[in-house]
């Protein structure tokens, strides 16, 4: 038994703790990048419930570090994906809409 790894196909690292092993022809970096923004902010949300529920205010801050982090590499990503054209926003809305939204959160 050894204590490498080897790895013969090529790997692709988006971060540390995110790797495809190895990147499949079929699917196309826009994908990749989608479904990695779709995970982080999955995380994102558990993150944020976790800190809500935390009680030991270390357990807190430590879930307020990592969310905090990806939060940083989920805009990092983003920005990325949008100058490569692999993300689209939607129109801005309107100032009717806006005003729309704010009167119905407010009651």
């Amino acid at each position: 038994m050894t204590d490498c790894l080897h790895i013969k196909k090529p790997v692709m690292i988006i971060k540390p703790s995110i790797a495809i092993f190895p990147p499949h022809p079929n699917i196309s970096i826009p994908i990749i990048f989608a479904d990695i923004l779709a995970g982080v902010k999955s995380d994102l949300t558990a993150y944020q419930t976790a800190i809500s529920e935390a009680e030991n205010m270390q357990l807190r801050q430590a879930f307020q570090q990592i969310r905090n982090n990806d939060e940083s590499f989920q805009y990092e990503l983003f920005k990325i994906a949008q100058a490569k054209g692999y993300y689209v926003p939607a129109q801005k809305a309107s100032v009717t809409e806006i005003n729309t939204v704010k009167n119905e959160v407010q009651q």
